[in-house]
């Protein structure tokens, strides 16, 4: 999994994944998407991977989120993503340790693969 980094704004968020998780973080439609209809395991993750997942493989995928009560870390998550300053208290945090990483001497090792998700080309060089 990437790393989670401060995104200053929307439009540096991923354009094919951009709608969706503005859709996800949306108070209309996140609940309906997230735990009704599980749309993160169902729609999102099979798109995202780059071969036909197995039955068996989303099964394994499905099991944790069975009902709407199991699927609240899946409705939380795509809302606590720092985007555009929000949650307030989350982009501070990660824009502190963004921050921290870029200016230490730390020495660090970033593995970055074709497709990538939230990171892109440009902020893997």
């Amino acid at each position: 999994m990437e790393f989670i980094y401060p995104i200053p704004r929307w439009d540096e968020f991923p354009e094919l994944a951009r709608a969706t998780f503005q859709a996800f973080r949306n108070p209309e439609t996140s609940r309906k998407l997230l735990t009704d209809g599980n749309a993160f395991v169902e729609q999102f993750l099979p798109t995202c991977v780059t071969r036909t997942l197995s039955g068996g493989e989303i099964y394994h995928y499905r099991e944790p989120f069975k009902s709407i009560t199991s699927s609240e870390p899946v409705w939380r998550w795509p809302k606590e993503l720092p985007v555009a300053g929000s949650p307030a208290g989350v982009f501070a945090i990660v824009q502190a340790s963004h921050d921290w990483l870029v200016h230490t001497d730390l020495q660090k090792l970033l593995f970055w693969a074709t497709p990538g998700g939230l990171v892109s080309e440009s902020k893997a060089a």
